[in-house]
């Protein structure tokens, strides 16, 4: 449909090559949906040409405002902070996207490449099916003059191209958590603990990790965390990646005794042969 599309006068971009990849461009035409075609939730490989006209202004995006689309199609947008991709597909489910890709939904306006040509300009829409021309010569109008085929454009994506728009994400990333020193009984420690976080995730890449430690709020986890202090300490812990998915809040609990031991804890055995 989409070499179709060429000998029906598309583009890669509607009715030009260039600027590619524009996230609001719901178009088989489009590189990032011409192999995989496009999406709507569960309904993968659509094949279908744009219907709307809308722009994206890459200076000034809305991450609260999803891309219009009349058949809920999910957006494909370019995301340069993620090493597996570069292209994310985030579901329209979500109904906000992270234009900027820091792991956030901002508040107010952000300015990113969202279709990675390097460059923050307006990305036009186009609306393919009222654009669509047959040139058929006399097949089209009888005993017209016999009218050469149009060429097809070769500057089709590679395969590299190809292989950089992931699939549809709907997976939030694991995060582990480790500690430098084992426990001496259950969750007990008789020293201050660090603790490290790691994270994975199987398709678009682990965006952010974040803890919060005793309820102190919310803190992007950048290093091993220390734990420190006489007390009976609780870390939550998760991951967001790069399509949106955020992983449940894990939780790790660290009761720190530097002084006394197991003595006071009521849990333990006591007597000269605990």
């Amino acid at each position: 449909m989409h070499e179709l599309g060429h000998n029906l006068s598309l583009r890669h971009a509607g009715d030009t090559d260039l600027p590619n990849n524009k996230p609001q461009y719901f178009s088989v035409m489009n590189y990032s949906f011409s192999v995989r075609g496009l999406t709507a939730g569960a309904t993968t490989g659509i094949a279908d040409y744009s219907r709307d006209v809308r722009s994206l202004n890459e200076p000034f995006l809305d991450e609260n405002v999803y891309p219009f689309s009349s058949r809920d199609y999910d957006v494909v947008h370019y995301c340069r902070n993620d090493p597996n991709g570069p292209y994310i597909t985030t579901a329209r489910s979500k109904g906000w996207v992270d234009w900027n890709c820091n792991g956030v939904q901002n508040r107010g306006v952000v300015n990113a490449d969202v279709n990675g040509d390097g460059q923050y300009t307006r990305l036009t829409g186009h609306d393919d099916w009222s654009a669509l021309r047959l040139r058929a010569g006399e097949i089209g109008q009888v005993g017209a003059a016999n009218l050469p085929d149009a060429p097809t454009p070769n500057n089709e994506p590679t395969m590299e191209q190809e292989e950089g728009v992931l699939p549809l994400d709907t997976t939030p990333p694991v995060t582990a958590a480790a500690t430098d020193s084992a426990a001496e009984w259950k969750d007990r420690y008789t020293r201050d603990v660090t603790v490290t976080l790691s994270a994975t995730d199987d398709i678009s890449g682990v965006s952010t990790t974040e803890y919060n430690l005793d309820g102190t709020g919310w803190t992007a986890y950048t290093g091993p965390i220390a734990v420190t202090g006489d007390s009976r300490h609780k870390l939550l812990y998760r991951s967001t990646d790069f399509a949106e998915n955020q992983e449940a809040d894990k939780s790790l609990t660290l009761w720190i005794d530097c002084g006394h031991g197991h003595e006071h804890d009521p849990g333990h055995p006591s007597g000269p042969d605990s």
